[in-house]
């Protein structure tokens, strides 16, 4: 009897899970499957049996777009495009990274981008060359004790002049309110003079 079954009536197996039906049974093992292993779409009656082929079917049937920033899915590009200016229009300007609002996207980039400060005024910048250039634009300049910046080198010592009791280098224009500090910029300076 075992041996009329097998070859008589084999089973087939469900390819998902260990369940097994008698070959000629195909409905059965349809049944099996639409009850067990389907995935609905979200647009239509239909079912699926595998992730790809509903995504297939969502791509191709509905034109579904999918959101790439959270994932979601759009009947039309028109209304991916209302989601995304709605949930995600925040975009960061360092890293194109998009956040649901200014709040978030400011606190992304105080804390992922503006590593670089300025030692002069404590400003921070995203990159070394603006750092650079604001060093240029606004501490070209810049008082060695008090770090007030200048127009130029003339306005410096000037005010370093005025300000401080001075005491000038006898080899360059530069002023020191102290004689270490005078002696110092002469080690490192014109040191080489002496000899």
């Amino acid at each position: 009897m075992e041996d009329h079954n097998k070859t008589k009536h084999p089973k087939i197996k469900c390819k998902l899970c260990d369940a097994d039906y008698v070959s000629n049974d195909v409905k059965l093992m349809q049944l099996h499957i639409k009850a067990k292993h389907c995935m609905k779409c979200a647009f239509c009656d239909k079912s699926f049996i595998s992730m790809d082929d509903l995504n297939f079917h969502h791509r191709y049937e509905h034109l579904t777009v999918e959101c790439y920033f959270c994932g979601s899915y759009f009947m039309s590009k028109e209304e991916i495009d209302q989601h995304v200016k709605v949930e995600h229009c925040f975009q960061c300007p360092g890293c194109s990274e998009s956040f649901k609002s200014i709040e978030l996207r400011n606190f992304h980039d105080k804390n992922v981008h503006l590593t670089i400060k300025c030692s002069h005024c404590g400003i921070l910048f995203r990159k070394d060359e603006h750092l650079q250039q604001h060093i240029e634009d606004q501490h070209k300049f810049v008082c060695e004790w008090c770090k007030k910046p200048f127009n130029s080198s003339e306005e410096k010592n000037f005010h370093q002049g005025c300000i401080y009791v001075t005491l000038d280098c006898s080899h360059c224009t530069l002023y020191f309110p102290t004689d270490k500090q005078r002696d110092e910029h002469f080690e490192k300076h014109h040191s080489l003079l002496k000899e």
